[in-house]
């Protein structure tokens, strides 16, 4: 029998975090909610900066992206990433995210017909993706570093290139 351990989180719901991007930048991401099958999401705040900034700017920030997955142990664990705030998380509403059995396509940028739509709980089978979800966030769990360079360099390459 396997039971499955419970995933054990470095932070507390309604951490900020600083983050440290490749460039020498910083900028900031709230863990907002645990899920049992994907773990942490957090919200990255569009705050990019040249160093680290007050509590009241990081509370003000708005969202760069819609909330992702992100798996930040090690970086928590490393140092790499540092807990510098914490704020209730308040009103949440659980995105809906887009997805597609892009590893049967080789995760090759292009168009897909098997695009599904997920709340939290369940799966609703869309086929091709309507232009009006082409902006949700993809289902996927991000290590930290990819997370790091995508805000740095603005590219969510190649989920931002599957229609």
């Amino acid at each position: 029998m396997n039971a499955k351990r419970p995933v054990r989180v470095l932070a507390d719901i309604g951490d900020y975090f600083l983050v440290p991007l490749p460039d020498g930048r910083v900028t900031y991401v709230k863990y907002v909610f645990f899920h049992d099958r994907y773990a942490t999401l957090v919200q990255t705040l569009d705050l990019i900066a040249d160093k680290e900034q007050s509590t009241e700017v990081i509370f003000s920030a708005p969202p760069l992206f819609p909330p992702t997955f992100v798996g930040f142990n090690d970086a928590v664990r490393k140092k790499h990433w540092r807990v510098v705030a914490n704020q209730p998380v308040v009103d949440f509403q659980f995105p809906l995210f887009r997805c597609t059995q892009a590893i049967t396509h080789g995760l090759e940028p292009g168009i897909f017909h098997d695009w599904m739509l997920w709340d939290g709980k369940e799966y609703t089978k869309l086929g091709d993706l309507p232009t009006r979800y082409q902006r949700l966030e993809y289902l996927a769990s991000w290590a930290s570093d990819l997370l790091e360079e995508r805000i740095a360099t603005g590219r969510n390459f190649p989920l931002g290139l599957m229609r």
